[in-house]
This record gives structure tokens, sequence and C-alpha cells, in this order.
């Protein structure tokens, strides 16, 4: 068993939508797209998968990623009510990405779930829901997404020291 950075997102959160998240984050390539009459922001090589494991998914990521990687992967709980839990590695490219997450939906983040810290950096949602349907609420929040800056070597350095695994 290691050490994990653990990561409590509000439970309107979908598992599609933090997946681009933290795609974006990674530094992965955006495109809009249409269905319909909806446009949403796509992210190339950030997925959320079924794992065969009931109330789990896995979210990849695959491409040229801002760590240096070419992916990462972390397992997604829904059923840690009222939050949906992201449980990856204590690392500073995983302690970053927990901190942009939290910035963009609310939450919470432990950098090292093994310390007597339960909490060290939280935010409250910066709207009423993480799950717009249509409409304007879902224009907004596409565009949020697409604001979201991918991270940058000087924010994983800034974490560094924050990580159990360098």
């Amino acid at each position: 068993m290691g050490v994990d950075c653990k990561v409590q997102l509000p439970g309107d959160v979908r598992v599609c939508d933090a997946a681009e998240v933290i795609g974006i984050l990674a530094g992965l390539p955006t495109r809009w797209s249409k269905l319909g009459e909806r446009c949403f922001l796509a992210v190339t090589g950030a997925s959320a998968v079924s794992t065969g494991v009931p109330g789990m998914a896995e979210i990849k990521l695959e491409g040229g990623l801002v760590d240096g990687e070419s992916s990462h992967s972390a397992y997604w709980h829904f059923e840690t009510h009222p939050y949906r839990t992201i449980m990856p590695r204590s690392t500073p490219f995983w302690i970053a990405v927990a901190r942009g997450l939290v910035d963009f939906f609310g939450g919470e983040v432990d950098y090292d779930d093994s310390d007597d810290t339960p909490c060290n950096y939280s935010r409250q949602s910066p709207r009423p829901s993480n799950c717009p349907e249509d409409g304007k609420p879902w224009e907004d929040f596409q565009k949020a997404k697409a604001s979201v800056p991918p991270l940058t070597r000087d924010k994983l350095a800034a974490v560094r020291e924050f990580a159990a695994y360098k």
C-alpha cells in the first residue's frame, strides 16, 4: 500500500467532466464539437472507462502530458457519499491536478493520506451546479472548462514539497 493524494469532489460532479478537466490540466489538446444544436468541449486523450467494479471507474490520460509522461490513470469512486473521490499517488503531478480540480469543481484535497492532516486544500464550488443539462448553464459550464489553463512546470514544482513521491 502506498501514499495517496485523496481528492474529494462534490457529489454532482460527473466522471466524464472530471476526466476532461484533468486532461486539460495535464496539457491534452481540446476542441469544440457539436451534438445537435449543442456545442461542447472535447479533450483528446482523456477518458473515463468502466472497471467492471460497481461504483468505480478509471480515468485515463494518454498523450504528451505536462510532466513529460505519456500516460496516467486514477480510479474514480462513486460510492463515497456525499463526495466523489479520486485517490492517485501523492506525486507533484497529481497534487497539482487535484488542486486544479478543486478550484474548478469545489471540494478538498489531502496531499498525503498517511499523515495526520485530513485536508490540505479546499474550495467551495464556484457554481450552483456541476452538472447542468442544457441552455445557458450548459454553455457557461463548457466555456468554464475551456478557460481552465493547463498546468505548468512551475506549478508542478510549487507542490513538489508536499508530495510523498518526487
